[in-house]
């Protein structure tokens, strides 16, 4: 594991023992095994890419409680759903600083992309007053599976 993705799990795991602590709840050993899950996912999943993944890996968690605490994480801000169609998609906020999201005009693919123009554009946006927000850009764009297949 990178030291990159061991950092952002720290900080995802951060925030959900200052949630439960601030909330009252009891630690949950599912909840920080499901995070676990999540925190193997470098770029777009779904809730069923995570059941799959559980069952896959053997551990026993329900699919109700996947849903569950994925909507606790997204109410935490752990996670960031997908707007414009792409309903269930999920990301890891923490994935998107300084990046935008790409949707291919052809086979519609969903990417996380960093580019300058992205990065300039993000710095230019300022969250709302009330709120703490990662702001995505979303681009329509091509894939580089398109690209390469001549689908400009």
């Amino acid at each position: 594991m990178s030291r990159l993705s061991e950092s952002l799990q720290a900080k995802e795991r951060l925030l959900l023992q200052n949630y439960i602590k601030e909330q009252g709840l009891n630690r949950s050993r599912t909840r920080e095994a499901i995070l676990e899950l999540i925190g193997e996912q470098m770029g777009i999943f779904s809730s069923e890419d995570l059941i799959a993944l559980a069952k896959e890996r053997g551990v026993a968690i329900g699919d109700t409680t996947i849903y569950t605490c994925v909507d606790l994480f997204l109410k935490i801000g752990i996670l960031l759903p997908l707007p414009m169609g792409l309903a269930g998609s999920l990301v890891r906020q923490s994935l998107c600083q300084s990046k935008a999201l790409l949707l291919c005009r052809h086979c519609g693919t969903a990417l996380l992309h960093r580019s300058t123009a992205a990065l300039t554009e993000l710095q230019a946006v300022t969250p709302p007053r009330y709120g703490d927000v990662t702001p995505l850009l979303i681009y329509w764009g091509v894939c580089p599976q398109c690209y390469h297949l001549g689908r400009r």
